[in-house]
């Protein structure tokens, strides 16, 4: 009997082998892995749970119900919907959240204190500001009270006037210091200036005059200023007179005319000691009468200062002098600048 030899043994271990080969490309594919780890982050709800017997859906049940006159009727109930849940799972996708830090000591470069057990009071300071309004506003009320304000606080000050027309602005300040009752002289070297129209900058210095009659007549000079068109005087700067100042009228008179010293007359007597009051006043009467008023103003040059007129030069700079008694009490200096500038 001859021997046959079949192949079938090596097509089963080839057919596992096969299985085996494309089982593991299976289960360790990229593809394979992703589905796997979606599906450990899906939760499955569980399912419903039977609804109790009282809960359940009415059953469609005949009553017998009577009328009034005594005849029956056959009613229905009327099924209500049953309560029954979807037994539809739902699929809740798991969040994966992050915690805060808890609260931790902070490092770095922190600034920090404890509380001030002992703390000193607080303090009021008063602050003096610039006196800086527009010459158009000296007649409201409002800068009135304010410049009698600042006048109650130093012995002598200096206002400085933007002149947009220099001209116009001296004659409106000329006419305003008329008005207050001061006698008013012009140098003559400035007034030839002022009619070549030479580009300086006049003071007028004024003394005589009470706080108040200085806030009337700056509020002269404010309604001057509203009359004119266009305006010749635009802002006004108004600040104590200190050594500069002080200078300043020195080099214009050729003597210290006492601007920043206290007058006298404030309650004591200005007699020297062993002289009578009553020879010292006499004499205080026939020096005014000899001198004549204490109003007075002089128009002069300001800047440059090469350009101020030489005090042994000036007719009106003596005769001011010699016009000029001694400063009342009461009474304050008042030194005006008017500055050309630009329209």
């Amino acid at each position: 009997m001859r021997r046959v030899v079949t192949s079938l043994p090596y097509a089963v271990a080839a057919s596992i082998l096969l299985s085996v080969v494309f089982g593991s490309f299976w289960v360790f594919s990229p593809d394979r892995g992703d589905k796997d780890r979606a599906e450990t982050r899906i939760e499955h709800l569980p399912a419903p749970k039977p609804l109790p017997p009282d809960r359940r859906e009415p059953i469609l049940t005949d009553y017998v119900v009577a009328r009034p006159d005594d005849s029956l009727i056959s009613a229905a109930v009327i099924p209500m919907p049953r309560l029954v849940p979807d037994p539809t799972p739902i699929v809740i996708a798991k969040l994966h959240t992050e915690l805060a830090p808890l609260p931790r000591p902070a490092g770095g470069d922190v600034v920090g204190f404890n509380l001030v057990e002992k703390t000193r009071p607080l303090t009021a300071v008063e602050l003096r500001l610039p006196f800086i309004t527009q010459a158009i506003d000296f007649d409201k009320p409002d800068v009135s009270e304010r410049l009698t304000a600042e006048f109650a606080l130093d012995p002598a000050y200096r206002l400085d006037l933007m002149a947009k027309n220099p001209q116009v602005a001296i004659d409106l300040l000329l006419a305003a210091v008329k008005s207050s009752g001061a006698t008013v002289s012009i140098d003559a070297a400035t007034q030839e200036r002022l009619t070549k129209k030479m580009p300086i900058t006049t003071a007028l210095y004024l003394e005589g005059l009470t706080p108040a009659e200085v806030v009337t007549l700056l509020g002269q000079l404010g309604k001057g200023v509203q009359a004119a068109t266009p305006a010749a005087i635009g802002a006004a700067n108004l600040v104590p007179a200190l050594a500069q100042e002080q200078r300043d009228v020195r080099d214009l008179f050729g003597v210290d005319l006492g601007l920043l010293r206290t007058p006298r007359g404030n309650g004591t007597s200005s007699a020297s000691p062993g002289k009578s009051v009553a020879n010292d006043t006499i004499g205080q009467i026939a020096n005014n009468m000899k001198k004549g008023t204490d109003k007075q103003a002089i128009l002069l040059t300001y800047l440059p200062p090469g350009l101020r007129t030489p005090v042994d030069k000036s007719k009106e700079v003596k005769a001011f002098l010699d016009r000029r008694s001694e400063r009342k009490s009461g009474t304050i200096p008042l030194l005006i600048v008017l500055r050309p500038t630009a329209n």
